[in-house]
């Protein structure tokens, strides 16, 4: 896409990806080979190419394709874009961004997440503002469009820049991590009668110390850990504590099951199913990681680095994930600006009777 690039995201069904230049956003179909189904390019979609001011912060596509949500910093603005479909066949056409689907924040929008169910945007703040706030989603009952607007009063002042934040729904939670050293929590307020959010409530029970500023993070539920990845050149690893009810009461270091690298982690992105983590760095490096289990007590007792799964692309990696199927991954890089396609091979040992993954790099021709 041309300059630097700071985020990409990925749709749930894999298809396409929104990539992300300076000065403008567009959506990229992944292009799968016939026979083996492996992709093999990802070319962007002319129509869907939007204009915005700066870089692109942070991005996130909602859980049915339907629309795309960014902010950008020259601007400082949070956008809802609609992604425009064949009514036939389904296939894209456009995007469109309409005026009054952009919030001027009025400061630089570093972290974005959409809720599961599509109604609402949780985003951190970055400059002298500093604030977790929430944005509203509907559809206009009269021309079916999507409506995009700030939540009056509903965040807070966190402490430090928002540099990542996810949605735990089932509880109406939000995790975030901050330039404060600190991983926070919020909870999610709905108004009584309509069940819609309303504002956010700081968490100070969830507060934790971070070793280093938190680049990255993501949940591991299932295994019931939190993983953020700072620059004390390591994943930190908390046990999630919870209740009866499985609400989350708070974290606990886990220094024993850190995941330790030589430079500070940018990405950090768990598979759907749990089994694998896509870690990037600073220096252009890109691994993949698996937890280790312990047969009788069925927990995590480590983290080891796949074998050869090593890449290195020789530029700070700032934005990755990991396709549901677990058959690739898409990775962006900040100074050229470029995404990527990371084939993940399936590879049985039969010596070992377990199942790795290796990363082969495949350069993706953008259009």
């Amino acid at each position: 896409m041309g300059e630097w690039s700071w985020a990409c995201a990925l749709a749930d069904d894999n298809n396409f990806v929104l990539v992300a230049g300076v000065n403008k956003v567009a959506i990229a179909k992944i292009v799968f080979d016939k026979k083996t189904g492996k992709p093999e390019s990802m070319k962007v979609i002319a129509k869907t190419i939007v204009k915005v001011g700066g870089w692109t912060w942070c991005a996130d596509i909602s859980s049915d394709g339907r629309f795309a949500v960014f902010g950008t910093d020259d601007d400082e603005t949070l956008r809802l874009a609609e992604i425009l479909r064949d009514s036939k066949n389904g296939e894209i056409l456009g995007m469109e961004v309409r005026a009054e689907n952009e919030i001027k924040v009025g400061f630089p929008t570093y972290s974005c997440e959409i809720s599961s169910d599509n109604s609402f945007v949780v985003y951190g703040t970055g400059g002298a503002d500093k604030k977790l706030r929430l944005a509203s989603i509907s559809e206009n009952i009269k021309n079916k469009k999507l409506e995009f607007k700030e939540i009056p009063d509903s965040g807070f002042f966190t402490g430090g820049e928002v540099y990542a934040c996810l949605i735990e729904q089932e509880q109406d939670l939000v995790i975030f991590g901050s330039s404060d050293y600190k991983m926070h929590g919020a909870h999610i307020l709905r108004d009584a009668k309509t069940s819609k959010v309303i504002k956010l409530e700081s968490l100070p029970a969830l507060d934790i110390e971070l070793d280093g500023q938190p680049y990255c993070m993501d949940f591991s539920r299932k295994n019931k850990l939190m993983l953020v990845g700072t620059e004390s050149e390591r994943i930190e690893v908390y046990d999630i504590l919870e209740d009866t009810s499985r609400n989350i009461t708070g974290f606990k270091k886990r220094p024993d099951l850190d995941i330790k690298l030589d430079v500070p982690p940018s990405i950090c992105d768990v598979s759907k199913d749990e089994e694998i983590v896509l870690i990037g760095s600073a220096d252009g490096r890109v691994w993949l990681v698996k937890p280790i289990c312990n047969l009788k007590t069925k927990r995590i007792k480590g983290f080891k680095i796949i074998p050869d799964s090593k890449i290195e692309l020789g530029v700070r990696i700032v934005d990755g994930h990991i396709s549901s199927d677990k058959n690739f991954a898409v990775i962006t890089t900040a100074n050229d600006a470029i995404t990527r396609i990371v084939d993940l091979t399936l590879t049985a040992l039969k010596k070992k009777r377990r199942l790795v993954r290796s990363m082969v790099f495949r350069p993706l021709n953008q259009g």
